[in-house]
């Protein structure tokens, strides 16, 4: 019953009527969460519950973001940018400093969309377990944001370079802010980095924090995630604050720093187990289960067959008792 096929069956009823907004994926969520009755909504629960939260091997699957960003595009109408559909382009007339750096804005700006909508909206989906602290916001290229300001022989994350400095940690990454701010380079430094986040990070974004006691869902715009941006540079203590440190080309963000003051969705899967929904799912499984045993068990085909009647029936006599509240 938890499948992709149905999940598009039940999620066609959530489709907006209206453009596509951060406002809009909020408002879906909100109704999820807060109309429990509805069969849908808690089909809707239940899939999220099952497929990214009941334990941590479902929560640390790795197609669990993949599946995800499938469950958001399900819900919102939306469309997957799969690799093959990502193209770098400057339609915005992109421009930070000059080209080479304009070059790297526009392709790492091209990996962040996650979901694309016909009203020329995106959404970045990120997906963590409830004990990761660290987001990884994708690639911010390295070489761009410190090109020019004789650091060169710093940008190394797994080695530590001359005393400690380097982007691995914290520690080494604060050594190489300071001196940046040391030879007078940090106010350039600040505004590349204001100016090359602006364009990459020009998408709204969905965290969603897996959990099976306290799943949370952040929905966060553009403009909320680029003035903590802006306020990373004000100096080299309050960027490590916000910027753990660099992996490969991939810059990782400190969670707390990032969902600071913003609101969350919180889910609720405590009512399912009263919700019939559960029954429901229970019971198809069972008769799916004996639709097998049937085919296989040549001597006990009888009692299959009566107990998947049985089902059928206490399913659709469950179904008819609640179906006011349902739809």
């Amino acid at each position: 019953m938890l499948n992709k096929d149905i999940l598009h069956i039940v999620a066609e009823t959530l489709h907006p009527t209206t453009e596509i907004s951060l406002e809009t994926l909020t408002q879906i969520f909100e109704g999820i969460i807060l109309d429990k009755k509805k069969f849908n909504h808690a089909y809707l629960t239940l899939y999220m519950y099952e497929k990214f939260c009941k334990t941590r091997d479902v929560q640390t699957r790795k197609t669990s973001a993949r599946d995800f960003e499938d469950f958001v595009a399900a819900i919102s109408n939306g469309e997957i940018a799969d690799s093959s559909t990502r193209h770098n382009s400057n339609n915005h007339d992109i421009l930070v400093e000059n080209k080479a750096i304009t070059e790297w804005v526009i392709n790492n700006k091209r990996e962040k969309a996650d979901i694309n909508y016909p009203n020329n909206y995106s959404i970045t989906i990120k997906t963590l377990v409830e004990s990761n602290k660290e987001i990884n916001m994708g690639a911010f290229e390295k070489t761009a944001l410190f090109a020019e300001f004789g650091v060169v022989q710093y940008l190394e994350e797994r080695r530590s370079s001359t005393k400690g400095t380097g982007l691995g940690s914290k520690p080494q990454l604060f050594k190489l802010l300071s001196i940046l701010q040391s030879n007078g380079s940090w106010d350039n430094f600040a505004n590349r980095f204001i100016n090359m986040a602006k364009h990459i990070y020009s998408d709204d974004i969905i965290v969603f924090i897996k959990s099976e006691k306290h799943p949370l869902i952040y929905l966060i715009s553009s403009d909320i995630f680029n003035k903590k941006m802006a306020e990373a540079v004000q100096s080299p203590q309050s960027f490590i604050n916000i910027v753990n440190r660099w992996e490969g080309n991939n810059i990782r963000m400190n969670r707390d720093s990032i969902l600071h003051k913003v609101i969350p969705l919180q889910l609720n899967f405590s009512y399912l187990n009263k919700h019939i929904i559960s029954q429901i799912n229970t019971n198809l499984s069972t008769i799916t289960k004996n639709f097998v045993l049937y085919i296989e068990d040549n001597h006990n085909k009888e009692i299959y067959k009566q107990e998947i009647f049985e089902l059928c029936e206490e399913t659709l006599s469950g179904i008819d008792n609640k179906l006011s509240e349902l739809i």
